[in-house]
């Protein structure tokens, strides 16, 4: 379980967007003692919490207090060894965020990827990470009226693809309205999501980056400590096969559909450790997933296929 946990307060009345007179550092010095307060309590009442998702941290008012910030993260994991805190939580005393002034990430993991995605896996440099997404382009909170496009049910499942195939995670942004329900825009986005989810979860828990070259049809998700691979496929070609490339002396030794294991496929080899998986249809409602198992393939190279010479 994460918690999560706005800095900002618009309802508190020593809350400042800024420090600019002596008043508003004598407000602010309250509002910090209260919000060391609230989280400490959060600590202890939530035993079983593993980390913070921290909002609201980007006011040049809690940019300023990188002293305060450092000592009570400090604090918060000295009482809780093991918490797991974002990069969006304090600055450094030169007002950088996410990454000190000398590159250093200030946290667990990245959360600089806001309503954006990383395209490759070099993007990340190795840290951990999430993307934080909105179903409208650009509302967070409850808005009276939607602007812009509205994603859908299988876009925000490739969003959510694409993250775990980049060793990242997701975290879907629904803003309730003032009472505290859902738009029922939303609540149909999160049950379609679930509905695929309880068919398709295996291929999202414990998954990794797969360290193969994607392909145009979706994203390869690695299980972690395992040798299958699941095929993530959004987009199906005109031609109904999947092309596969793997690293040198690696096999497929079986291939089957996560959504009806009975339903299973015969891997035509192309090239050397490329093959073609070919669907038996070509139409598809939603994505579907196919599990990869592959093999050790060293002392049998298979058919030697000639290099080109140009």
């Amino acid at each position: 379980m994460i918690l999560y946990f706005s800095i900002m307060d618009w309802h508190n009345p020593d809350w400042r967007y800024d420090i600019k007179t002596r008043e508003d550092s004598v407000a602010f010095d309250r509002f910090k003692q209260f919000t060391r307060n609230q989280l400490l309590e959060l600590l202890t009442l939530y035993p079983a919490a593993k980390g913070l998702w921290f909002d609201g941290t980007w006011d040049k008012s809690w940019v300023k207090q990188a002293a305060f910030a450092d000592s009570l993260e400090k604090e918060m994991r000295a009482m809780r060894p093991g918490l797991i805190i974002g990069s969006r939580f304090r600055a450094d005393e030169y007002g950088k965020r996410h990454f000190d002034s000398n590159g250093n990430m200030m946290g667990d993991y990245e959360q600089g990827w806001e309503r954006k995605i990383p395209e490759k896996i070099t993007d990340v440099h190795g840290n951990d990470w999430d993307c934080v997404m909105t179903v409208p382009e650009n509302q967070w909170g409850y808005s009276k009226i939607w602007k812009g496009h509205i994603k859908t049910t299988d876009e925000l499942l490739e969003m959510l693809a694409k993250c775990v195939s980049l060793d990242g995670n997701f975290v879907l942004n629904f803003g309730p309205k003032p009472d505290g329900t859902l738009r029922t825009e939303e609540l149909d986005l999160a049950k379609g999501i679930g509905a695929w989810m309880d068919t398709n979860s295996e291929a999202i828990y414990n998954g990794e980056y797969a360290g193969l070259v994607k392909q145009d049809w979706g994203y390869y998700v690695k299980k972690t400590g395992t040798n299958k691979i699941y095929m993530l496929v959004f987009n199906v070609p005109v031609s109904g096969a999947l092309n596969v490339v793997l690293p040198s002396r690696t096999a497929i030794s079986k291939v089957y559909d996560l959504g009806g294991p009975g339903l299973s496929y015969v891997p035509e080899e192309i090239g050397t450790s490329t093959y073609f998986i070919h669907l038996k249809q070509q139409t598809f409602k939603r994505p579907f997933v196919l599990v990869l198992e592959t093999a050790d393939n060293s002392k049998n190279s298979g058919a030697q296929y000639q290099k080109a010479k140009t």
